[in-house]
């Protein structure tokens, strides 16, 4: 849980202990080789531990708390739950939705990869009364939710108090285009180089460049990285132009074309990925953002669209086509007719097959999937919200180390929960009671104070003593 009205490079920063951890909820098994049932009781469970550790600050909205503050004074406060921090799977768990739904429109399914068309905002409590429908047998509402890609379980958000659900989704920089698109784009753009053998040179030109403000340089070629972070891929984005210009130089005739229509595709999702990391925008700004997005999205198709099909979609055609044929094969056993008539109605069966199997495939080599059509949602977002970065997962996901790999460590690995609890606490009490002393340090209450710090937490220190410090322990 954090504050949002703190500013953001503060909320965000590890050392301000400004994300605190409220609860654990339990690991379920996973779902693979569960039974259905086995998993409706699961997401049963998760929704109801939900419930009952937020009640408590749901009803705390409804009107002002008294709070003692660490300046000893006591303040009437106004809770308000205004967000969740989350990537797109957790948000659809806690949304009740399907993964391939968008959190804030009724976009369909075969329309994820539509840019500059308004859908529907998504009715979180309308949908609580069709399901409430559904459950005492009526089949259209089942229908209808299906349709508009709800899940048939109850949320505990939306059974809470004193909650918008349509406003707790914020959009994720981290999964949604670090580790998402931008992961995906050099996938394609490396399979693109594969293609006309350039991948030798754009190794070195990712591995020529030198380190620069707010740039770290690579240690290793881009074929020979296995595992991603947010981090990296952030200063990926930056390089990127560079290093497929650099691969693609003295191009023949036959490449000019297709190396200038990548370039200028790989040019607008960069500046894209650049300005939605903006800490600061206006309309101006907004509009070069879209701008991009719109245009990438006009310019993919042909470049990235050869690259684009995963072994998921080779699999699911092989298989329909498998299946069809043998189906077709016991239908023509049966078949009454002339070997002429039987000859034209098998050609045209297999004809259909061809054609389906070909939709199969193409549905899922395409860009339609959700991750294309999350940024369409940006814009107003930041509208609403402001930047991007102060609702990413990249703080959520650092705290976890604190707040459950040391506990975890320092257990006895024997009811390790509450364990974990209880050890961070501890060390958040005293972290922040440090933060307390030097706040108060900075304010120069006392003279001696410093002094008197200083013989109790090395963070009084500057970066040299402390290193000196270290030594001499």
């Amino acid at each position: 849980m954090t504050l949002g009205n703190l500013p953001s490079a503060m909320r965000n920063a590890p050392t301000s202990e400004a994300m605190y951890l409220v609860a654990l909820l339990p690991i379920p098994p996973k779902k693979k080789k569960l039974k259905q049932r086995q998993k409706d009781r699961i997401e049963k469970i998760l929704q109801e531990c939900l419930y009952d550790v937020l009640l408590p600050l749901a009803e705390a909205a409804g009107g002002p708390v008294e709070i003692d503050c660490c300046d000893s004074k006591r303040r009437s406060c106004h809770i308000r739950i205004c967000g969740w921090i989350a990537d797109h799977i957790e948000y659809v768990k806690l949304l009740g939705l399907k993964p391939q739904s968008c959190p804030k429109c009724e976009v369909g399914f075969r329309d994820l990869q539509t840019v500059g068309r308004d859908w529907p905002a998504r009715d979180y409590q309308a949908y609580m009364e069709k399901r409430l429908d559904a459950d005492d047998g009526n089949l259209r509402s089942a229908e209808e939710l299906g349709k508009l890609g709800v899940s048939p379980f109850h949320p505990a958000l939306s059974s809470l108090p004193n909650i918008r659900v349509d406003g707790l989704h914020k959009p994720d920089l981290l999964h949604g285009i670090h580790l998402g698109l931008t992961l995906d784009i050099l996938e394609w753009t490396v399979a693109f180089l594969k293609k006309y053998k350039r991948t030798d040179a754009f190794d070195r030109a990712w591995l020529s460049l030198s380190p620069h403000v707010n740039f770290e340089r690579f240690t290793k070629a881009y074929s020979q990285i296995t595992q991603w972070k947010g981090k990296e891929l952030r200063h990926a984005g930056k390089i990127l132009i560079s290093t497929v210009a650099a691969a693609l130089t003295a191009p023949s005739p036959a490449e000019r074309a297709p190396f200038r229509k990548m370039q200028e595709c790989l040019l607008a999702y960069v500046n894209f990925h650049l300005m939605v990391q903006y800490k600061f925008h206006n309309e101006t700004t907004l509009g070069y953002m879209t701008d991009y997005w719109e245009e990438f999205t006009a310019l993919r198709e042909e470049p990235f669209r050869q690259f684009r099909p995963t072994a998921k979609a080779k699999k699911n055609s092989e298989s329909y086509t498998r299946k069809a044929k043998k189906d077709l094969e016991d239908t023509m056993k049966t078949f009454d007719g002339t070997a002429r008539e039987k000859r034209t109605e098998e050609a045209s069966k297999l004809a259909r097959i061809e054609t389906e199997a070909k939709a199969i495939y193409d549905s899922l080599s395409s860009f339609n999937y959700i991750k294309m059509h999350l940024p369409n949602h940006f814009t107003s977002s930041i509208r609403a919200f402001g930047c991007l970065g102060g609702f990413s997962t990249d703080a959520g996901e650092l705290a976890h180390v604190k707040q459950l790999k040391d506990g975890w460590r320092a257990s006895n690995h024997v009811n390790a929960y509450r364990q974990i609890i209880d050890f961070y606490n501890r060390k958040y009490q005293f972290r922040i009671r440090e933060l307390n002393l030097l706040q108060v340090e900075r304010e120069q209450v006392d003279e001696t104070l410093t002094e008197r710090l200083r013989n109790v937490f090395d963070s009084f220190y500057t970066a040299e003593e402390r290193r000196e410090l270290h030594r001499m322990n």
